[in-house]
């Protein structure tokens, strides 16, 4: 499993992993998302992909296939906090044959090892409250549970 920096040649592979987990967590978590934001927001993908300063957005690879993505952000904190910057990734996504294997682990490896050469404080992950293994996953690798949100549909 090889994980690398994604270019522009994988745009729109990246966009369709985007699609597949939209499909995936209205499926599995009911969720409100607009299934369409994937394909209507290429320019999201595209300045993840080129932005090199303030995203990274890398890709795992299988034998030259594609198999999963990560995109990152860096953020300044919010103001009430006393660091000053951290690293989120925002969306993250793996075919479902390559889970529980070694692609996410490495995706969250490079990230660890960009947020540290971008001096950034801390790292934050979101996710559903009821995906376990996304939740497991970054256990393991040592973040700790620190805020919980909730929501009431009007």
């Amino acid at each position: 499993m090889q994980v690398r920096q994604a270019t522009i040649e994988d745009l729109k592979k990246v966009q369709e992993l985007n699609q597949m987990l939209f499909d995936w967590e209205v499926k599995a978590f009911n969720v409100p998302w607009n299934r369409n934001w994937p394909q209507e927001n290429e320019q999201y993908f595209r300045t993840a992909i080129t932005d090199t300063k303030k995203y990274l957005a890398l890709v795992a690879e299988q034998n030259g296939k594609i198999v999963g993505y990560v995109i990152s952000v860096i953020r300044d904190a919010p103001s009430y906090r006393t660091e000053k910057l951290f690293v989120e990734p925002e969306n993250m996504f793996i075919l479902p044959e390559f889970r529980g294997g070694i692609a996410a682990y490495r995706l969250v490896e490079k990230i660890k090892e960009w947020a540290l050469s971008k001096n950034a404080d801390y790292l934050k992950f979101s996710t559903q409250s009821a995906n376990e293994r996304m939740l497991s996953l970054f256990r393991k690798r040592g973040f700790k549970d620190h805020q919980v949100v909730l929501e009431m549909k009007l």
